[in-house]
């Protein structure tokens, strides 16, 4: 089906060719095809790595958010949002890179709550950064003006509404995943009544998960641009534009994905040429390679508010300095972020705590 999981097309449970009868009832060979073989190796790999890699990274930022960082602060309520969902969509990882060498080995039970995990993570995150990008916009192009109590709460309410609505909609995925045997082992696989379900169900997450946050991130990106060149606001500067490495990242992760995706739709309706053997395999290895990219984005973000966040790099430095006890490193440290953003920090507090 359209909708099966990116996992569960492994080199050990799926059919390495193309099966049809011909008018006397004989077997024909269609298309041999080496994708999962491809697939299961690269796949599993890249699973390992980005699971480490956000594991690490998006646990950076949430110390550093609850060590230094004021919560009640609308944007990084969305931040702190954002990095729950970057671990969470992470977290089935691991599961899936052993189905990919293997066979699924966790039961029915584990298949389907991973299932959920998963989309509840790539949800999730579509819909913060998209929240993210609709409070700059108002800040910027609109000067909206609130208090800091009806705003924090406002923030806390949304964040609630997505995770409700994200959670929701994995639900229909989760409850249509089933395990099923296999001559090559057990399938942790997506069951719809009806192609016809299927496609509605691939539609309804290309739309409403990917088109919408594009269309609304394009235009309010669009606004403020204009607002900033107008106003020449150096703090709004520097919010919108971590805001928008972060968008252009998840778009470069997520959209190759989307768009095979959507092919894949195509193929399923048997619309040529995606249905001769050559657009089939190289469909089935761009496949591959764009979910893992597409998954990328979770560990991305972290590294987004390294480059991009002056501030985020000043306490990360610090953290690290008063666990390893590195003073002079520190102190050239402390130095350098107080060139880049015109403040005085007071050596004694680093001679103090940083040679612990």
């Amino acid at each position: 089906t359209v909708t099966e999981l990116p996992w569960s097309m492994t080199g050990n449970v799926s059919e390495d060719y193309y099966e049809d009868y011909s008018d006397d009832g004989g077997l024909v060979l269609l298309c041999e095809d080496y994708s999962p073989e491809f697939g299961g190796t690269f796949s599993s790999v890249c699973y390992l790595l980005i699971f480490c890699f956000s594991l690490i990274g998006n646990t950076l930022v949430l110390c550093t958010l609850i060590k230094y960082e004021n919560l009640k602060k609308v944007t990084n309520i969305f931040i702190l949002n954002l990095a729950v969902s970057d671990l969470i969509f992470s977290f089935s990882l691991p599961f899936w890179a052993v189905y990919h060498v293997h066979h699924w080995v966790f039961g029915t039970f584990m298949c389907q709550l991973l299932t959920g995990v998963f989309f509840i993570g790539f949800y999730s995150c579509m819909m913060f950064l998209m929240l993210m990008t609709v409070d700059r916009y108002l800040i910027v192009v609109h000067a909206t003006t609130v208090s800091l109590s009806r705003r924090t709460f406002r923030a806390t309410v949304a964040s609630g509404i997505i995770w409700t609505i994200c959670i929701g909609a994995s639900l229909p995925e989760s409850i249509f995943t089933e395990t099923a045997e296999s001559e090559n082992g057990i399938l942790c696989r997506s069951v719809f009544i009806s192609i016809t379900v299927d496609l509605v169900g691939v539609y309804i997450q290309i739309s409403l998960f990917f088109l919408l946050p594009f269309v609304v991130i394009v235009y309010c990106y669009t606004r403020m641009i204009q607002t900033i060149l107008s106003s020449r606001i150096r703090k709004k500067q520097k919010a919108v534009k971590l805001i928008f490495t972060l968008i252009t990242g998840f778009f470069l992760c997520w959209a190759p994905y989307n768009v095979t995706l959507f092919l894949s739709t195509l193929r399923e309706l048997n619309i040529s040429p995606l249905t001769q053997c050559a657009a089939e395999q190289a469909l089935n290895y761009a496949f591959y390679v764009c979910h893992n990219i597409a998954y990328l984005h979770c560990c991305l973000n972290p590294l987004f508010y390294v480059f991009v966040g002056v501030k985020f790099r000043q306490y990360l430095a610090s953290m690290v300095c008063k666990k390893r006890g590195f003073t002079l490193t520190c102190l050239s440290w402390q130095a350098h972020y107080s060139t880049q953003t015109n403040k005085k920090y007071n050596c004694s507090f680093f001679k103090k705590n940083l040679s612990i």
